[in-house]
């Protein structure tokens, strides 16, 4: 059993995701797309918020196996953004959206 698992870290997740999801966002003219690098739970609960709200997410994984683990909690954050309404769609598969790419430099560029 991890961290991830344990009842307090996720009410501690469950918190910090009610908390970023009342942040206002506004999409900039010149911003159209937001490039994650920190693929863990924060990270996923980042892009979770920032696609929920219609930004194009980009997201740098290192492997396989980190960015299965990045989607299943992408999912799980961006499910939890659906429920409570906070999602620009009501689509639950909307986080698929978000793209994944191995190289860091295609990330940010």
């Amino acid at each position: 059993q991890g961290l991830a698992s344990s009842p307090i870290f996720a009410a501690k997740q469950e918190a910090a995701l009610c908390k970023m999801s009342r942040l206002e966002f506004q999409l900039p003219s010149a911003l159209n797309k937001v490039a994650v690098v920190g693929t863990g739970v924060i990270g996923a609960g980042w892009a979770a918020l920032f696609c929920a709200k219609g930004y194009s997410v980009v997201a740098y994984v290192r492997s396989k196996g980190s960015q299965a683990k990045f989607m299943k909690a992408l999912e799980e954050a961006y499910t939890k953004l659906v429920a409570r309404g906070l999602a620009a769609g009501d689509d639950p598969q909307g986080y698929r959206a978000v793209s994944c790419v191995f190289n860091l430099a295609e990330c940010v560029s």
